[in-house]
């Protein structure tokens, strides 16, 4: 008995640490409320996470939260990051880097602020985090006044 209690919180713990594994890729995304969109360029100072086009998407439950400033469990807000090409003075979107995603469940993600984290490499559903504390978290908690969210809804 004691093993196997053991076991299950080597397990538990390193679950904690990688990562909310059991985020699931935001079918139907793109139909949801657009945000925002943004470019970071290759010399901005996060251009080696985060270069590329930035287009940022609410389900309604999260299109609610930046209404009134709080997010209500089962908001999911996706960050769809695409390559751009910068050409005679125009920019536009090529390949699909990642689909990152925030999903609001307070009891699931209680250890890391009410929020589950992941992203899919591409076009795939292969996840990419791997340390949700290092890869999200951190960051994120520069937003607490925000509910740990970094967009704006556009004016």
């Amino acid at each position: 008995m004691k093993n196997i209690l053991s076991i299950s919180l080597l397990i538990l713990s390193s679950q904690l640490i990688a990562g909310n594994t059991d985020v699931a890729y935001p079918q139907g995304y793109k139909e949801w409320k657009h945000i925002k969109t943004m470019i970071i360029k290759k010399n901005h100072p996060l251009a080696e996470s985060f270069h590329g086009i930035h287009h940022v998407y609410a389900n309604d439950e999260a299109f609610k939260g930046y209404k009134t400033g709080k997010f209500e469990e089962g908001s999911i807000i996706t960050l769809d990051l695409l390559n751009y090409v910068d050409i005679n003075e125009t920019i536009g979107e090529t390949s699909r880097i990642y689909v990152a995603v925030m999903h609001k469940n307070n009891e699931k993600y209680k250890n890391t602020h009410g929020w589950g984290y992941e992203a899919f490499k591409g076009d795939t559903h292969e996840k990419l985090v791997d340390n949700v504390q290092n890869m999200c978290v951190k960051c994120h908690e520069s937003q607490k006044d925000n509910d740990f969210i970094f967009s704006k809804i556009r004016k």
